[in-house]
């Protein structure tokens, strides 16, 4: 416990040096360059272009979204392929039927949207 709390000290003092700051704030800054925002934007492009070719797809996606949130809709807690506990995708057979949804993880949806 003692050895926690000095730490925390000792870092509270390397936040509020003037220096240490100013470094901080460059690595962050060309770290987001590099890494962070720049990347994000040409995600966020690429999910646009997606979305504007697959209207149907964003909907059925919208849907399940709200009914996952308000209780209508329920994400089991395994892989319906695999069993395994992972995080789950809701696959689509069909856009159509935007509430039948097969809960599958992600190692296992591609192989079901290439069936």
């Amino acid at each position: 416990m003692n050895l926690q709390t000095a730490q925390q000290r000792q870092n509270e003092r390397r936040r509020t040096i003037p220096e240490v700051k100013k470094q901080r704030a460059m690595y962050y800054k060309a770290w987001y360059e590099t890494r962070g925002r720049g990347r994000s934007q040409k995600d966020k492009e690429s999910y646009r272009l997606w979305a504007l070719r697959n209207p149907k797809a964003v909907k059925a996606r919208q849907i399940v979204f709200q009914a996952l949130k308000s209780g209508r809709l329920e994400k089991p807690e395994k892989c319906v392929n695999c069993g395994q506990r992972r995080k789950l995708l809701a696959h689509h057979e069909s856009y159509d039927f935007p509430y039948m949804v097969t809960w599958v993880c992600f190692s296992c949806h591609p192989r079901r949207r290439n069936n």
